[in-house]
């Protein structure tokens, strides 16, 4: 079985002068619940829209499923870039049945999919009587309409309220369990960082860091030091390999660093220095304290 679903190589793509998208490559693993969080702007419904085919790149190239175009790939996949046009006065049943004549997919058991997306009970409850929730849920299992192996949902939870935003939430999770892949675009990182598996940040249409959530994208920690004469410490330390940046806090250092840095190792190379710390506490970045450090810095 192939391990990536989707590998996006290079794109770029221009409206007039606006850059939206400069030169994004990722690779999307089967079976994971994959983010791409940025701000508004950023190029995340731009690069769906991409991939999906319903735009066209100025540059590079993606492929589906090891190879297949993005027609062939649509035809496995289930997305969500905007709200459907529901019919308010329908029930939920009568407009996923609209939507499975117009998908051409008139033997799509219904009743399974409001069952799945926990709207069985009020299956024939008319669609202006739903919550904003229920209705996201809705749109939802529209996506699952041909039972499609990917899912591609561009900011399910906008315009939620928390309670709409945990329903979604615990929906994106039970399908994952399922076993499908999911590509979610969103600017909330509490969203990413509770239901993602990997996680891309853009910002400006270009990638500033991917990787792993539960390893935090891997960018590294930090470490807190302080010592009797901060700024002889700072100046021993410029050059140190692995280290990114070093900021001065009241009494202590913060040393941003890729990751490579061991505590003990540093504090072995500055008792050889003669500095010896009365601090060395350290920090693993959260999702939230990189991406706001890298669109900032950027």
């Amino acid at each position: 079985m192939l391990d990536n679903i989707l590998d996006i190589q290079s794109i770029s793509k221009s409206f007039g002068n606006v850059h939206a998208l400069q030169n994004v490559s990722l690779q999307i693993k089967r079976g994971s619940v994959f983010g791409i969080l940025g701000p508004n702007g950023s190029g995340k419904t731009t690069l769906l829209s991409i991939v999906l085919g319903v735009n066209h790149q100025n540059e590079g190239a993606f492929s589906w499923f090891g190879g297949e175009t993005a027609e062939e790939g649509r035809k496995k996949t289930g997305a969500l870039l905007e709200t459907p046009n529901f019919y308010h006065y329908l029930s939920g049943f009568e407009n996923l049945r609209i939507a499975a004549r117009i998908k051409e997919k008139k033997n799509t058991d219904l009743d399974a999919i409001l069952n799945t997306v926990g709207l069985y009970d009020r299956k024939d409850s008319i669609f202006s009587g739903y919550s904003l929730g229920m209705k996201q849920r809705l749109a939802i299992g529209s996506a699952l309409i041909g039972n499609p192996e990917v899912l591609v949902l561009d900011e399910p939870t906008n315009g939620l309220d928390p309670a709409g935003i945990a329903e979604v939430r615990e929906l994106i999770m039970s399908l994952y369990n399922q076993g499908k892949t999911i590509i979610l675009a969103s600017h909330l990182l509490d969203e990413v960082e509770k239901v993602c598996t990997e996680v891309a940040i853009l910002k400006n249409g270009k990638v500033l860091e991917q990787g792993s959530v539960g390893n935090a994208l891997t960018t590294g920690s930090s470490l807190q030091i302080a010592a009797k004469d901060i700024e002889q410490l700072k100046s021993v330390l410029s050059g140190y390999p692995g280290i990114k940046s070093i900021q001065v806090e009241k009494n202590l250092l913060n040393i941003n660093h890729d990751g490579s840095i061991k505590a003990a190792d540093l504090n072995k190379y500055l008792s050889q220095q003669c500095i010896y710390l009365s601090q060395l506490t350290e920090k693993k970045k959260n999702l939230e304290s990189i991406f706001i450090e890298l669109t900032k810095n950027n």
